[in-house]
């Protein structure tokens, strides 16, 4: 039964040095991507970390989420705000954190909008994701797959979210391949 213990022990205390480590790395990148300093950076780890135990994510997920969006070209103010937006997307849309910051990144390029109009846009695929038998996250892939080609052919973006909720609703196709076929009808257009 000791060994039983001392080796629960030991594997906690290894899986404690291993998500050290992979903080520290995130932390590097972090600077890399930023400029920042490096105790701006643990200033942030903070910050990521209070957003983390709000949204029931890992300090590390919300840390490779920033650094995502710092790599996408985004800074400061509208890099914390999109990384808030990514942790809301993955938590509600039930989905990992990278999938939901590469989703959002292609709402933001494909619709054209600014960063302090991401959070309205989880708040639409959200409050759909309660009224269809469509997730939130399911809604955010479909969309990626054809956001441009739906901005380009006219179509409004809740019209967009209303078209994909209800062909994934009644069909119970896969998200990509709803995605994908609407990338078809619109390419028609």
């Amino acid at each position: 039964m000791a060994y039983a213990v001392i080796g629960k022990i030991r594997m906690a205390y290894s899986q404690l040095i291993n998500y050290a480590e992979q903080l520290n790395a995130s932390m590097v990148d972090l600077q890399i991507a930023s400029g920042l300093t490096y105790n701006n950076i643990k200033s942030m780890m903070l910050d990521f970390n209070d957003l983390a135990k709000t949204v029931g994510k890992s300090t590390l997920e919300v840390a490779n989420a920033a650094n995502d969006w710092l790599r996408a070209g985004y800074e400061g103010q509208e890099a914390s705000e999109l990384t808030n937006a990514s942790m809301h997307l993955s938590t509600l849309g039930m989905i990992d954190s990278s999938q939901a910051t590469s989703y959002l990144i292609s709402v933001l390029k494909g619709w054209k909008i600014e960063a302090s109009e991401v959070m309205e846009v989880v708040d639409k695929l959200t409050a759909v994701d309660m009224a269809a038998a469509a997730s939130a996250g399911g809604i955010a892939e479909a969309m990626s797959r054809a956001n441009n080609s739906a901005q380009m052919a006219g179509v409004s973006m809740n019209k967009y979210i209303g078209y994909l909720t209800t062909i994934m609703d009644v069909t119970q196709k896969s998200e990509s391949s709803v995605g994908e076929s609407m990338k078809t009808v619109f390419s028609r257009y």
